[in-house]
């Protein structure tokens, strides 16, 4: 084998000849001075240095270029980069399983997300939701600080909410809207708790808006509450609060302005009965009832809320029906065609004589069909939660009017304390369980308290004078106007 042969056949036994160079080594004279460097060989002059003469002992040159090759690719193998491998210890044992754990400061970056809330600090947050849904202002002292009216934050930027400034305010007039808190992933900072807090209210309910999420910041000492700051913005509820107000002053140029800045109401009397009176109307033409379907329906309410019994009446188209569906023996016939006199009679009992009340709070619909939650409030409801009954009206509407009218409002049951039955504190069961004993005279009007009765003014007399002070002996809270007697001056 000539020397020649041998160098081809030391390059077909190269492993890293197909690999591609790194950086360092750029191209094979630098590869071969870095050998040549780290052994401390001289560079090897270039080949036109000296004139080429074939070596005598031809396998001396070539044991000297088998050696080339093989640091040149030694060198090469260490510049191929590989995964680096984790590094297992093979002298030093675990550490016990029972060792505690190294402590590690914090980054400076962490977040700081507070102590968990003690008992009194849920106490105190349990009672500030509840008298806040309940808009409980009485109830509200008992928890607020009695220096905190000048030191409570304001709620939002005065700009934004010059009519509310404080906690105080919101908790006296949030009934007024209906707004409801919920107080949730509540930490203690110190001398203040913040609290995640989801706010909702009738206008965001009857619009299908999302809840407003808010960061309450509630300053704390003795046990009260000291202040409280509010952040947190809702671009999608002030762009429809803004045309709410919009169609208010549309709709009547000198109206009561309904909204304060941007995402606050302005917390009137005023205001809030503005509100209270247009904005199921407003939410139900935003959800699709068209106009003359509202108008004839609303007609209808403000009618009989006004003892106008003829004007209610004529709404109806003829042959039009009005059913009472209320799922208990009341004090009215069934089902009446309109124009019929127990019908006239009926209305004129239930809302001239005994001054019944509709106050209709959601509506949804079509032209033909128009279905409304509605709440009844009067002298047969005092029995009830907060004095009214709910239940739904249905609207079946035609070319000529109203053409049936399904009332499934349920007042003739329930309790002052839950909403349960109560056969001893509806007015049938006040005939029943009373009457006989403490006013017989009466009583033979309805005898005890079976079928239907003639609704007379007589009778209307007898409850209106007779069954409120049998509430109010019995705790059950009734207006002043039911007990002073004004009630009886028109019958």
């Amino acid at each position: 084998m000539n020397d020649t042969e041998l160098l081809q056949h030391l390059a077909a036994t190269d492993v890293v000849a197909d690999v591609e160079l790194p950086a360092a080594a750029w191209s094979p004279e630098a590869a071969f001075d870095e050998v040549q460097r780290r052994t401390g060989v001289k560079p090897l002059q270039p080949a036109t240095a000296q004139p080429h003469h074939r070596p005598r002992f031809g396998w001396l040159v070539a044991a000297a270029a088998f050696a080339a090759v093989i640091i040149v690719g030694a060198i090469l193998l260490l510049a191929i980069p590989f995964p680096e491998r984790d590094t297992v210890a093979t002298t030093a044992p675990p550490p016990p399983t029972t060792a505690a754990p190294p402590t590690v400061a914090p980054p400076d970056n962490a977040i700081d997300i507070g102590a968990p809330l003690d008992g009194a600090d849920q106490a105190l947050l349990d009672d500030l939701e509840r008298v806040y849904n309940r808009g409980d202002s009485v109830a509200a002292a008992d928890i607020i600080a009695t220096d905190a009216a000048a030191s409570l934050a304001p709620w939002v930027s005065p700009a934004d909410s010059p009519s509310s400034v404080s906690l105080v305010d919101r908790i006296a007039t949030a009934g007024l809207f209906g707004e409801r808190v919920q107080l949730d992933d509540c930490a203690r900072f110190d001398a203040a708790v913040r609290c995640q807090v989801t706010l909702s209210d009738r206008f965001s309910d009857l619009l299908e808006l999302e809840s407003w999420l808010q960061t309450w910041v509630i300053q704390t000492r003795g046990g009260l509450v000291t202040g409280v700051a509010v952040a947190g913005e809702n671009p999608t509820r002030a762009e429809a609060m803004n045309a709410f107000q919009q169609w208010v002053i549309e709709r009547d140029p000198g109206a009561e302005l309904v909204v304060a800045g941007t995402t606050e109401w302005q917390r009137t009397a005023e205001a809030a009965t503005a509100f209270d009176a247009l904005v199921v109307e407003y939410a139900a033409l935003q959800g699709g009832v068209p106009e003359d379907a509202w108008e004839l329906v609303s007609a209808f309410y403000e009618s009989l809320n006004q003892e106008d019994i003829a004007g209610a009446e004529a709404l109806f188209a003829p042959g039009a029906r009005y059913e009472k569906n209320d799922g208990a023996s009341a004090i009215f016939p069934r089902g009446e065609e309109v124009g019929t006199p127990e019908l006239a009679e009926y209305f004129t009992f239930w809302y001239a004589m005994l001054e019944h009340r509709w106050r209709p709070t959601e509506c949804s619909g079509t032209e033909t069909a128009v279905s409304c939650r509605t709440e009844s409030s009067g002298v047969a409801t005092l029995h009830r939660p907060g004095g009214t009954a709910s239940g739904v009206v249905v609207f079946t509407l035609g070319p000529a009017g109203i053409e049936f009218v399904d009332d499934r409002i349920v007042r003739s049951s329930g309790s002052s304390e839950g909403g349960g039955p109560s056969s001893n504190f509806d007015i049938r069961g006040f005939w029943r369980a009373w009457m006989l004993a403490n006013a017989p005279a009466e009583e033979a009007m309805w005898p005890d308290g079976n079928g239907d009765p003639d609704l007379t003014p007589e009778l209307a007399r007898a409850i209106l004078e007779l069954y409120p002070p049998y509430l109010a002996d019995r705790g059950i809270a009734v207006p002043d106007r039911y007990l002073d007697g004004s009630l009886l001056t028109d019958l």
